[in-house]
């Protein structure tokens, strides 16, 4: 996934904000305490219950504030079974200023470790921050606290460009188990009931939020952090809304509405289809229209056979495996290009239409690939133009959004592109826009030339004698004109 640098900076400017409210809060309960106008010295620790250390009861709210967000942020970290780089520097980053690094890292050694016992984990802070928010009378206490943890796992999640299911599931899961453990905590219990005098909350809203959990929303935040593809967006986030709406009238005994599920992406090489058919996968399983949140992805070959007999059981060996998910077939049009007895591309639509009419509603199919083959190719066969109905556009991407996505890639990785590459970089891509045919490449021509402009940098710093941490992190206009072929 293309995340831009800046909302990176942003939702980690975000997380380290609601610490420091947090742990302010912390003095001001303490302060309360001392002066005998606040809860007991006994609740502000946390209760000696929940001690998470050996101290026990006698540790400060503060102490166990940051002890509890810290193990959650490595619960998250780990949730997939392993940690990479970029995640372990955004933990770090996080707690930075708040914990010495060596406590940071302490969570880190313990592995996948850190999620043991998350599904009975009870925050030794939970008491303190619930005496205090029922001594000021005050909700917006406890919503903090748990934004607190959202804030951190949401970053957490976002800030790598591998699948996140597993993380999203988990981080949803712990989420839905805080608001419950808040509620019914003795301290904080009347605080959540609504009061007579609200205005009532849009019925749609309300519905809404019911079919919606945060793993909903997750992805669509992802989907929005996405550099470019405005009227991808779009197009996703009104299907999403047309799903929600469905499953609204579904619950009060009406009919459900004719909802677009088979779709068609269209567009260029290096667009994001994969990515968003991903993300679409996972929002269909949130809202319950498929079982699963896979993405089985296939082109010509997984479908094609090369003799008599093998393409229909080809077919078959992939919808079995895609069943409760998503089939994504990349390059669609290739199974209807060639029309001689000796090509089985003809038979392997024939054989998906049919198992798409037996199996209706069991799986979703998401066919891709350029414009105006993918029309020729629906029009090969009436039953396949018939259920597919929906078209989402994939643009190329602008000059500035590629010179974007560079700079998200290089950010991950901890570079920093001078301002003289970032005008060759502009310049390079302005031209491959303005000259671009159907063989542009787009996101993929921007990963090529990262990874060789990395190679550049450190074919050219292993000839020093010494090293900088500005050198080391550096991208240099050399490193881009040498990856252009340029000397």
């Amino acid at each position: 996934m293309y995340i831009l640098e800046e909302d990176y900076k942003k939702k980690l400017e975000a997380c380290r904000e609601g610490i420091s409210h947090l742990l302010d809060l912390c003095v001001l309960a303490k302060m309360r305490a001392g002066s005998g106008k606040g809860p007991q010295d006994g609740a502000l620790r946390g209760g000696a219950s929940r001690g998470s250390g050996p101290r026990g009861g006698k540790e400060d709210l503060k102490d166990k504030l940051l002890a509890d967000l810290l193990r959650y942020a490595w619960f998250i970290v780990f949730a997939d079974g392993r940690a990479d780089v970029r995640e372990i520097r955004t933990a770090i980053a996080v707690f930075q200023g708040f914990l010495p690094l060596s406590a940071v890292m302490k969570g880190y050694l313990g592995g996948p470790r850190a999620g043991r016992g998350m599904d009975r984990f009870v925050p030794a802070s939970l008491d303190g921050f619930a005496a205090f928010a029922a001594e000021e009378e005050q909700v917006r206490i406890l919503q903090i606290y748990e934004h607190a943890f959202a804030a951190i796992g949401d970053l957490l999640i976002l800030c790598d460009d591998r699948s996140a299911e597993e993380e999203e599931a988990a981080h949803g899961a712990f989420l839905r188990r805080l608001k419950i453990l808040v509620r019914r905590n003795p301290n904080s219990r009347g605080m959540f009931v609504r009061p007579k005098a609200l205005p009532p909350v849009r019925e749609v809203d309300k519905a809404r939020a019911s079919v919606m959990d945060p793993g909903v929303e997750l992805l669509l935040e992802q989907l929005q952090g996405l550099v470019g593809l405005a009227e991808v967006k779009k197009e996703v986030t009104g299907l999403v809304n047309l799903l929600t709406i469905s499953r609204i009238r579904e619950e009060r005994g009406g009919t459900k509405l004719p909802v677009p599920m088979h779709l068609v992406f269209t567009g260029n090489p290096g667009t994001g289809k994969t990515t968003v058919a991903r993300l679409l996968a996972r929002i269909y399983r949130q809202l319950g229209v498929v079982r699963k949140g896979t993405l089985i992805e296939v082109d010509r070959s997984g479908l094609v056979g090369r003799y008599v007999g093998e393409t229909p059981h080809k077919v078959s060996n992939v919808v079995k495996e895609a069943m409760g998910g998503v089939l994504f077939i990349d390059e669609a049009y290739s199974l209807t290009v060639n029309r001689s007895g000796s090509d089985f591309g003809y038979e392997a639509v024939d054989t998906l239409v049919k198992a798409m009419e037996d199996h209706r509603d069991a799986f979703i199919v998401i066919a891709a690939g350029y414009p105006e083959p993918m029309e020729r190719f629906l029009n090969s066969n009436r039953g396949l133009k018939s259920r597919f109905s929906k078209f989402i556009r994939f643009a190329d991407y602008t000059p500035e959004e590629l010179v974007q996505i560079f700079g998200s890639m290089s950010g991950k990785d901890g570079y920093h592109v001078t301002e003289e590459a970032l005008a060759l970089l502009t310049a390079h891509f302005t031209n491959r826009y303005e000259e671009r045919d159907a063989g542009f490449a787009n996101g993929r021509e921007v990963r090529n030339l990262y990874e060789q402009a990395v190679m550049e940098q450190a074919g050219r710093l292993a000839k020093m004698a010494e090293i900088t941490d500005e050198r080391l992190y550096s991208l240099e206009a050399e490193d881009i004109r040498r990856a252009l072929g340029r000397k």
